[in-house]
């Protein structure tokens, strides 16, 4: 990752799938989680001057402008999966509240899913 901002920062949060049906369905709440975020498109990767992390598999990638860029990422294999945000420290402090989301979303769905 390279930016011009001396403020950056990153941070990543390991999430375990129990399937592939487990990743979609992470990958499904992840998206909704970053809603109101830009898709992030690799042909801007260079324009904005961040990128992931080199040799994962990329799932998703959003933006919020210029600050906050989000990454799901594959780690080993289709079970491990890496949400890599990197950004400006004021605003990564935000996506802790998503990510806290993501995590409450993720726990109900399992309680439901285990309850049929």
């Amino acid at each position: 990752m390279s930016s011009s901002s001396t403020n950056s920062v990153i941070k990543s949060w390991v999430i375990y799938a129990s399937s592939a049906d487990d990743t979609r369905r992470i990958q499904r709440v992840v998206d909704t989680i970053f809603s109101d975020y830009s898709y992030y498109m690799e042909i801007e990767w260079s324009q904005y001057g961040f990128s992931p992390p080199q040799n994962h598999n990329v799932l998703g990638a959003w933006r919020k402008d210029k600050s906050v860029f989000v990454f799901l990422l594959t780690l080993n294999d289709i079970s491990e999966l890496l949400l890599y945000v990197a950004g400006d420290a004021g605003e990564i402090a935000l996506v802790e509240h998503n990510i806290a989301d993501l995590k409450k979303i993720i726990k109900a769905e399992d309680k439901k899913e285990r309850e049929i």
